[in-house]
């Protein structure tokens, strides 16, 4: 009887040690701990039924050898597989650059990608295709993009991948030139040892339609080239003419966003761009067929004019209603730890939403903030992540919190407490909780979910990887809440629609100026200095109830800088920030 007695008392006590099968907190303070151990290099990409992949790359038995490891969790963070699917590769002390690459395919597989050393200071690559059930579908070994081969390149680097319409991949990468490979669904190699082009650096690759891809490098700037099947070029324009960050390599600040347009399938670019020793936010659009979205073409789109300079914005494009919305962090010249937040929102057409400053999201203050990130909502509506310091100076081991901040298409708040806190693990007496690499996966079965690398398990600076999903109403946890339809936002898009808008903003020459008058009226609209002096009269006539276009020709000795457009109708007075180069 005492045996038995014991043998229930440990089986009761393994089944609540048990993590249980619903694994999302609802207590910032704790969140759900995804993995036992420390990991390097990790990547966490979705599938379509809000599940997500992780790929980690860690020690292999020796320093010397760096092994990458892949995980698959279900929508509720619960790990699907018992043991986590190895990717066996000689990788001799590859651990001091590590290449590892992580992509999901339409089908919902995941290609892993890592580096080993063929011969001493020779990489190479090793990819492998792994299904859900951890199946891996082009064998244990992989496939060798090279052909068997070792490269004589002096380095490769900065390997991407896109899979194409018919169902193959073509991956490219960085060696002494340019280095494209196309591999079948079934993992047959169709270009030997793959083909080389004279391209710049760190390229990136989108499925551009029709058998051709779009591939972005860094060339004095930033170039979009496509590029049919044989490898012929069809047409290479300059996305960026400025210059970017000499110091770092732009892979790390450079991103790419496939967006579909009438013609075809263009890019998105965000990265920063620097004015002398000042830097700012920019983003670039090519379309399908060669041409910019944007008015100032290869001068890029800048996206904040505020006094402060502002790092690489992370981008979400919103397809329904044609709106690109961006996050970045912004620094006081001069002083490398005051930093805010700040969000903004754009058309396709570059006429920058929400002023010419956007919309602080946390004001300029002496401490660390980063790690930020950005995901569409229901109905227009926007979700936005960032990572702040909340200790008392910019110590490394200062507690961090993840906070975030759900804005309608106006920019408004939904939240009533408007910045919520996520992570709220760590303060400023027990410390703790350093955390790094916020992901926000896309919105999926009424929730989103992040996930980060957090230093709070043994205090080092080698953090675990948690998550937490989060609700549209602010909630978190494992019990979905019963949440009504979204319905405000289309009073929303009205209310914008409304408002009175310059296109493009800043202005060089010429203007658009609309407005969309509820009934038919005199409208009165004035340029104002920032002081409230009047400074001209732009149009003083009648508006038909609608859509209305003013043409402003501006004249040429008008001084640069920031002034204000008041548009007067009745007693409603509307007012718009506008920027004169």
């Amino acid at each position: 009887m005492r045996r038995i007695m014991k043998f229930w008392c440990a089986a009761l006590a393994l089944a609540f040690a048990m993590p249980a099968q619903a694994q999302w907190s609802d207590d910032p303070k704790e969140n759900t701990q995804l993995l036992d151990k420390n990991y390097w290099n990790v990547e966490t990409l979705p599938t379509s039924d809000g599940g997500f992949y992780m790929l980690t790359v860690s020690p292999d038995g020796s320093i010397n050898r760096v092994t990458p490891i892949l995980h698959y969790f279900d929508k509720d963070g619960i790990a699907q597989w018992d043991n986590p699917v190895k990717c066996e590769i000689d990788s001799t002390m590859t651990w001091t650059k590590v290449m590892s690459h992580l992509y999901v395919d339409r089908d919902d597989n995941a290609i892993v990608i890592g580096q080993s050393l063929c011969e001493k200071e020779r990489e190479n690559y090793t990819i492998w295709k792994i299904d859900k059930t951890g199946k891996q579908l082009w064998g244990e070994a992989g496939v060798d993009p090279h052909d068997g081969n070792c490269p004589t390149d002096q380095f490769n680097a900065a390997i991407r991948v896109t899979q194409m319409e018919a169902g193959n991949y073509i991956f490219v990468w960085m060696g002494d030139e340019t280095v494209l490979q196309n591999i079948s669904n079934d993992g047959k190699l169709q270009w030997g040892e793959g083909k080389r082009i004279a391209a710049g650096a760190y390229p990136h690759v989108v499925d551009a339609g029709d058998g051709d891809i779009l591939l972005v490098y860094e060339s004095s700037g930033l170039n979009v080239r496509r590029i049919d099947f044989d490898g012929n070029t069809i047409w290479d324009v300059k996305a960026f003419g400025g210059q970017l960050n000499p110091q770092i390599p732009s892979w790390t600040y450079v991103h790419v966003y496939p967006v579909d347009d009438p013609k075809g399938r263009g890019v998105l670019i965000s990265y920063y761009g620097f004015v002398g020793d000042e830097f700012y936010p920019y983003i670039s659009y090519v379309k399908a067929d060669g041409t910019h979205a944007f008015p100032d073409a290869d001068a890029g789109l800048r996206i904040c004019y505020s006094e402060n300079w502002g790092m690489s914005p992370s981008l979400a494009y919103d397809k329904t209603n044609k709106a690109i919305y961006a996050i970045f962090q912004e620094r006081a010249p001069g002083s490398q730890f005051t930093q805010r937040f700040v969000v903004q929102k754009i058309s396709e057409g570059g006429e920058l939403l929400w002023g010419n400053e956007g919309k602080e999201l946390i004001p300029l203050k002496e401490r660390t903030t980063g790690y930020e990130a950005v995901a569409m909502g229901p109905d227009g509506n926007v979700l936005f992540g960032f990572m702040e310091n909340v200790g008392q100076g910019i110590a490394a081991n200062d507690p961090i919190h993840i906070k975030a901040a759900y804005m309608k298409p106006n920019g408004d708040f939904i939240w009533d407490e408007e910045i919520k806190s996520i992570c709220a693990f760590g303060d400023t007496k027990t410390k703790g909780g350093t955390k790094y690499n916020l992901t926000i996966l896309p919105y999926a079965n009424e929730q989103w979910i992040c996930i980060w690398e957090d230093c709070r398990v043994d205090g080092s600076m080698d953090g675990v990887m948690f998550g937490q999903n989060l609700y549209r109403d602010g909630s978190m946890g494992p019990d979905k809440p019963d949440i009504p339809d979204d319905t405000t936002a289309v009073e929303d898009l009205r209310t914008v629609a409304s408002a009175l808008r310059v296109m493009p903003n800043p202005v060089r020459k010429e203007a658009r100026i609309a407005y969309t008058a509820l009934q038919e009226e005199d409208v009165r609209i004035d340029l104002m200095a920032q002081n409230g002096m009047k400074v001209l009269n732009v149009y003083n006539g009648r508006m038909q109830a609608g859509e209305n276009t003013v043409t402003w020709q501006r004249p040429a000795l008008l001084t640069p800088g920031m002034y204000l457009l008041q548009l007067t109708a009745g007693d409603k007075v509307t007012v718009a920030k506008v920027l004169l180069q």
